[in-house]
Order: C-alpha cells, then structure tokens, then sequence
C-alpha cells in the first residue's frame, strides 16, 4: 500500500469519531528476533538513524511473549549497551544469581568492572548470594535485590542496573509456623479499655523470632496492667488460630490482664496453629516474667524476722 495511505485513513476515522483504539501485533519466527527488537526499542536505538522517526506509541511495545502449546512465558528484551535498567525475575527458591562478563576483544586499556562495589576480573563467574529470608524458608513475600554493574575506561564510567525479584515460595500444607510475634504492653485506660498506642512499651522477647522457635521468654513491669499479643500463622490457609484456646485472627491484638497471667495462665501464653491439612498442629509458649519491687522486697527480706521476740527467739536467718 502506498507510503501514507494507512496513516491517511486512521486520520479521516479519528475525524470521523474523536478517537482511534489500534491494535498492533507482530509473530515472530525466531525469539532472538523479538529479544533483539525490544532492546533496541528500549535503548533508543532509533534516535541515532538519520531520518528516521518513531512513532511514541510504539515505545510501549511490550510485553512480548512465548506460546508454546497452552503454556505462555515471557521474553525479555536482550542486553544492549545503551540501555541502563534491567529488570529480572528470578525461580522461586533461587539462592545465587551466576554473573559472567566477556573479556574485551582487544582488550581495552583502562577498563575496568565493579559488581555491587567488588572489582571483577572479566571473564570469571560471580555468584551473588540472593539474600535469605530471615523468618524462615518460605515466610517471605516477594523481594527485591539491586545488583549494579559499573563499567569504567579510565574516568569515563557508565553503571547498569539490576532490580531482580524472588518470588514467594509456596507454602505447603502441613505448615503450622508462625510468621509474626509482637508483644507490647501498658495501663488501662481512664474507662478501662486498652492502653492507646503511645501509651504502650515495646517487649523483647528471646531468643529473637524464628519460625522454628517453639520457646520464647519475656519480662514485664507488673505496673504496665496489660498484656497485648498478637501473632499470624505463616500459611494464610491455616485450619485455625488459637491464643490461650481462644480463636484468634492474624496480626489481631489479644489482650491479657497481668493479673489473670499471673493467677490463672502462670505467666505462660500459648498460641496454637493447625496447618491447612487440619493434621499438623505446633503449640508456641511465651513464659513471661513479673517484675515487682514489692516481690523483689520480699524475696530479699528475711522470712525469721517476724518471730524475733516470740518463743524465745532472738532472731537468726535461714
């Protein structure tokens, strides 16, 4: 068709009904092809070809992608040395990203390479450790690591950009683990409700949160009234959620009076998950401590001195 036509009819449509919705789609014969293109989009490429425009709606081409039978996966766009950002999803469970730069070919007086601050002889394999989860194996959402690239000849430099994602990793059925525990704790308010929140104390417990940890231990000032606990089972299709036999909901704060712990729970909390098979079940205990300056008194005092003068008891110590 000749050079315009398309464009001349789109126009006289636009006219015609105020807005034109198109759309473009390309099937290609080779993925390295589609790599290739989008790379080169993404880079700019066009802008150094004489007499060459690009139309701005096609810089939002994207995301390209591979049909294989039902199964649809996507192509990145390849590397090009003018685009600076790359974004990179990474396999459920992966530990390590493997990195591998060629070595110039002549080499290049001056260059060198940093990985993420680590000066990098060209050539090698690096492997970048991908950070654990610290609450447990899969107790993570979906994270992000940065991994930057800088390239320099002599002063001349230019870094490039990895956002890498990990995905969360799937939760099996039979875990019952926690994902969160916070303690907290303060007075009673005027009408005998809950402390408000700048009102409350931060507690620690030990040893510090892991899912595997069935034992915790803490202390309180007797003083501060309250308790507050709230928790959440890792697995969101947990059976049921239990605090002190109660049910309870996920990150929900239960509050305990330090009296009723003291007198009736013996200074022990426990919060009962049943996994998603309804079989698993693991109990966590968190001992709490009362502080007092009347019972540190006592404790310190001696227990004779009340009979000294009486029966002809002149005083001694046990």
């Amino acid at each position: 068709r000749r050079r315009g036509s398309s464009r001349r009819r789109l126009l006289a449509l636009a006219g015609a009904t105020g807005s034109v919705d198109a759309e473009i789609r390309w099937v290609f014969a080779n993925e390295n092809d589609a790599a290739s293109l989008l790379g080169w989009i993404f880079a700019g490429g066009w802008e150094n070809m004489p007499g060459f425009t690009f139309d701005g709606y096609l810089q939002a081409l994207g995301p390209i992608t591979k049909l294989s039978g039902p199964t649809q996966s996507l192509i990145p766009a390849e590397f090009n040395p003018d685009k600076l950002e790359y974004a990179v999803e990474l396999p459920a469970g992966t530990s390590h990203v493997a990195i591998t730069i060629p070595a110039p070919v002549p080499a290049i007086a001056g260059s060198s390479i940093e990985i993420n601050g680590v000066r990098y002889t060209p050539g090698s394999l690096l492997s970048v450790v991908v950070p654990p989860c610290a609450l447990g194996p899969f107790h993570c959402d979906a994270r992000v690591m940065i991994i930057t690239i800088k390239v320099c000849v002599f002063d001349n430099c230019v870094s490039y950009v990895l956002t890498i994602t990990i995905p969360v990793v799937p939760i099996p059925a039979d875990d019952a683990s926690l994902r969160s525990l916070n303690i907290s704790a303060g007075p009673f308010n005027d009408a005998g409700g809950s402390a408000a929140e700048e009102d409350r104390l931060i507690l620690t417990y030990q040893p510090p949160f892991y899912y595997s940890t069935r034992k915790y231990k803490t202390s309180v000032d007797i003083a501060q009234q309250v308790l507050y606990v709230s928790a959440a089972p890792n697995n969101p299709r947990y059976s049921r959620f239990l605090i002190n036999g109660r049910p309870a909901l996920p990150y929900m704060e239960v509050a305990l009076p330090l009296s009723v712990l003291r007198d009736q729970l013996r200074g022990v909390i426990t919060i009962r998950v049943i996994g998603e098979d309804n079989v698993t079940s693991v109990d966590v205990l968190i001992r709490v401590f009362l502080r007092s300056p009347a019972g540190f008194a006592a404790e310190a005092a001696n227990m004779l001195d009340g009979l000294a003068g009486k029966y002809g008891f002149d005083g001694g110590h046990l």
